[in-house]
């Protein structure tokens, strides 16, 4: 997936389009991007699934949620 900056709104919000359509535009934490990036910059996006912390987020989840109906002791 590629996205491109469109504009910052703040100091912390930035308005991203899908490259090159420009069809799709959602807002992201300026964090996400160097400082020095400005408007019309394309950025490579890629998202990994990180299986171990999954699960260890639903082992957590099946604990708590044992806790509440009073399974989980």
């Amino acid at each position: 997936m590629r996205l491109q900056i469109d504009r910052f709104e703040g100091n912390d919000r930035v308005v991203v389009l899908s490259y090159p359509d420009g069809r799709e535009g959602f807002d992201l934490p300026g964090e996400f991007f160097p400082a020095e990036a400005p408007a019309g910059d394309v950025f490579d996006v890629r998202v990994e699934r990180d299986r171990g912390e999954t699960g260890r987020r639903a082992e957590e989840n099946r604990r708590s949620l044992g806790g509440l109906s009073g399974g989980g002791r």
